[in-house]
């Protein structure tokens, strides 16, 4: 049998439940991107509803993206394009709307104005 090198014990030797440095990256990673979707959630003003939470998970996705583009010195101008896209107020989700009050018809007639002569 082949005598094992320092480095071929260390690396069989690593831990493989997440606390290898690849894992510890991608829980950060992760983290990162929940922070961000959070912020986003948070800034919208209203419970979120399933759509909120899809948007700002894909765009937190895409933030992270640049983020981590940007500190390997790579291009991210399209990318940033996409972002600004998404930010647009036409870009996320509707809120729920609103159920119309039923109101009687005096309700309603009382309500209207004559129009002025």
């Amino acid at each position: 049998m082949p005598k094992l090198t320092e480095n071929a014990l260390r690396y069989f030797a690593e831990p493989i439940d997440g606390r290898s440095k690849m894992g510890r990256a991608l829980k950060a990673a992760e983290r990162r991107r929940r922070a961000i979707a959070t912020k986003l959630i948070g800034g919208l003003g209203r419970p979120p509803t399933e759509a909120d939470e899809v948007w700002a998970s894909n765009l937190a996705s895409m933030v992270f993206r640049a983020e981590a583009l940007e500190s390997a010195g790579g291009d991210t101008i399209e990318l940033r394009r996409l972002i600004n896209q998404m930010l647009k107020p036409s870009a996320k989700p509707a809120s729920a709307p609103q159920q119309e009050i039923r109101r009687s018809p005096a309700e309603r007639w009382a309500t209207k104005v004559e129009p002025s002569s």
